[in-house]
């Protein structure tokens, strides 16, 4: 006689479906997870949050070896000597994730020279020269000053409504290399400085006032500036990002993502004023 009950048909089904659901669960997260961290974690944020993960866990692991813990589990107490393989893989993947948007980077690089090649021959910087420069806000008593630079643009496709041109910038020199967005100063807040409502074509050149480049006062060099053409959309849920600017300390990497047409990169040249 078969003491073992086999489950019902619908107890079977209700369960698989169940599997099926928790793992759709499961992939969502980790897809929800990766998109976070992509857009969260620069390599350098990736060193900081390892380090952060694995010098505790490296403490605890040798703690546990060399003195153990008493630990309850049900009505027994027992030592415990290491942290345990669920808890390792925890630990592991946590760092793992830290470093998925650099290899992602890497294998995929979106915010590359390679957009910028490719679009070279459709958005194209004519020149870029410096109009004003002047202490930051004016303050006198700041070391900082800040350059105002017209870029002459010309498309050899025309740029309609839903496109918007902003420009990056950043010193050329071998210490700063991080980007940042072009602005203009409206009162006392800055927006970003963009081009946009009439098209932009190959027929006539348009100018943008790019401004918010800062400086030391006794800078003198070259400053590296880039164009893009990037949609209205994502231009809106972007310019917080791109305004926030790191918190001061820019982007490693061009933030070219969902850019449609990008310029090639020239320099223009500045001098201390006082």
């Amino acid at each position: 006689m078969d003491l073992v009950a086999k489950r019902p048909l619908e107890q079977t089904l209700a369960l698989t479906l169940s599997w099926v659901l928790g793992g759709l669960l499961a992939v969502g997260r980790l897809l929800d997870a990766v998109s976070n961290a992509t857009n969260l974690l620069t390599p350098s944020r990736a060193i900081l949050a390892s380090v952060i993960v694995l010098l505790p866990w490296i403490s605890v692991e040798l703690l546990l070896r060399f003195r153990g813990t008493p630990w309850r589990i049900g009505t027994s107490m027992v030592r415990v000597q290491s942290l345990g393989l669920k808890t390792r893989c925890f630990l592991a993947g946590a760092i793992v994730l830290f470093w998925i948007p650099s290899l992602l980077g890497y294998a995929y690089p979106a915010n590359s020279t390679r957009i910028l090649a490719t679009a070279q021959a459709q958005l194209s910087i004519e020149a870029a020269r410096q109009v004003t420069r002047g202490p930051v806000w004016g303050w006198d008593t700041l070391d900082s000053d800040e350059v105002v630079a017209a870029v002459a643009l010309r498309a050899t496709t025309t740029l309609n409504e839903g496109r918007v041109v902003v420009a990056f910038w950043r010193l050329a020199n071998e210490y700063e290399t991080n980007w940042h967005i072009a602005r203009r100063r409206v009162g006392q807040n800055y927006l970003l400085a963009r081009l946009e409502g009439a098209p932009l074509s190959s027929a006539t050149a348009s100018t943008l006032l790019a401004g918010g480049i800062e400086c030391e006062k006794t800078y003198a060099g070259d400053i590296a500036i880039v164009v893009l053409a990037v949609p209205t959309q994502i231009v809106e849920e972007k310019q917080e990002e791109w305004l926030n600017d790191e918190g001061g300390w820019g982007f490693e990497a061009l933030p070219t993502g969902g850019a449609i047409l990008a310029s090639q990169v020239i320099t223009f040249p500045t001098t201390p004023i006082r």
